[in-house]
């Protein structure tokens, strides 16, 4: 982690305790890191002491993780499974879907809906209910994904293969 004013680092993990690291997500108020790895799975570091807080190292081949925009939920996607956890990681519920194909996360600004950006779909589940309410198959490498700050619009750019171009959906 560098200070982005000092341009120093303020933590360091060192290797040896995560693995090669697949996915880092800062929680939005700033005091816990989530790391995700093939390895050693899920790892919760406090950002001012640098400590392991949490760790799961039951996920096999972990290589997503996203905090929700107040630090509510944390997603994390392995090779076997999508869980959405609460901060300190415990797991809530789990999430259907193929996870092994999970570029992209996104959730609304309210929290109340998850987009996920697969290489040939868009998937937008509602939390509260817990169901998928969206699969959107378009043709093509999904490139990014964006909520609009109301969180009533979500934008998916991607690569169609045909046309070699980018392209967005409304």
């Amino acid at each position: 982690m560098i200070d982005p004013a000092t341009h120093l680092i303020i933590m360091d993990v060192p290797g040896e305790l995560t693995g090669p690291i697949e996915d880092a997500a800062l929680q939005p108020n700033g005091s816990q890191i989530a790391t995700v790895d093939r390895f050693t799975g899920l790892n919760i570091w406090d950002m001012h002491t640098g400590s392991l807080v949490y760790f799961d190292r039951d996920l096999i081949v972990a290589w997503r993780v996203a905090w929700s925009p107040n630090g509510q939920y944390l997603l994390v996607s392995s090779i076997d499974e999508m869980v959405m956890r609460d901060a300190r990681g415990n797991p809530l519920f789990s999430l259907p879907g193929a996870p092994e194909d999970v570029p992209h996360v996104e959730f609304s600004p309210n929290e109340q809906y998850l987009a996920l950006g697969f290489t040939y779909r868009l998937e937008i589940y509602d939390l509260t209910q817990r169901q998928s309410l969206i699969s959107n198959i378009i043709p093509g490498f999904r490139h990014s994904i964006q909520w609009s700050a109301g969180g009533s619009i979500i934008l998916a750019a991607y690569n169609r293969r045909d046309a070699k171009e980018i392209s967005t959906v409304l």
